[in-house]
């Protein structure tokens, strides 16, 4: 508060509703909200984005030959494995969900996951279809409580899936350890995603076949280290 800058923290701990500011402590919640949710759900998004990808092999091959496809491949992910799983609200008045009462000032736990795959919204609502026409998706809310980072994170994501498919030829499930799961319940986020990569060679390397086959040159070698492929994350 005492230098303000021209930057997100500033123009929050400085806002004014009606006379309203917010005190130290709901200005440390909200930041605290504001990094969580502009970093971890956008990291768990890419995890179980990618993950979804190598289970799917063939959706992978779609955006190696078609690019253009990777917003609305963003758009079915956040649909088909959402990051948030879950919110909470309370009610303001009385009202009935699916014929049941709620009371005002009721506590109401939301299932994203499950509205983003409930057959009446969608059609085929367990297949990941980057082709799908209706991807209205409520993995980043609604109304006052969309997300702020939404656009954030379709960018964040677009990006990290079209660097992956530029950087390497061939990317693959490990064979071990198997993926695990963090166990959050409001979060969908992966603990670990070991995988094998082979990187791109200046002339070009073969798609299947040998050329993705894991060699003596994808044994243990950590990807960043710059080799031509490797294990991710190293043991």
């Amino acid at each position: 508060r005492s230098e303000p800058r021209d930057d997100v923290v500033s123009s929050l701990v400085d806002a004014d509703s009606h006379g309203n500011r917010l005190t130290d402590e709901e200005a440390m919640a909200m930041l605290h909200l504001v990094l969580s949710v502009g970093d971890g759900t956008t990291r768990a998004l890419i995890g179980t984005g990618l993950l979804a990808l190598l289970h799917h092999p063939e959706h992978m091959r779609l955006l190696r030959e078609r690019p253009e496809l990777l917003d609305d491949a963003v758009e079915e992910l956040l649909r088909y494995d959402a990051p948030a799983q879950l919110v909470s609200r309370v009610s303001v008045e009385d009202t009935e969900i699916a014929g049941i009462p709620v009371a005002a000032k009721s506590h109401v736990t939301l299932l994203l996951g499950a509205a983003n795959r409930d057959p009446d919204r969608f059609e085929r609502p367990n297949e990941l279809d980057f082709a799908r026409a209706n991807t209205r998706h409520l993995t980043f809310g609604r109304g006052i409580h969309h997300c702020l980072f939404a656009r954030l994170a379709r960018v964040e994501a677009r990006v990290a899936f079209e660097v992956l498919l530029e950087r390497f030829a061939d990317v693959r499930l490990a064979s071990s350890p198997p993926p695990a799961f963090a166990r959050r319940a409001t979060v969908r986020e992966l603990k670990h995603l070991y995988i094998r990569v082979r990187r791109r060679t200046a002339r070009g390397t073969r798609r299947g076949g040998r050329g993705a086959r894991a060699g003596p040159a994808m044994a243990g070698r950590r990807v960043a280290a710059g080799g031509p492929g490797g294990m991710w994350p190293p043991r």
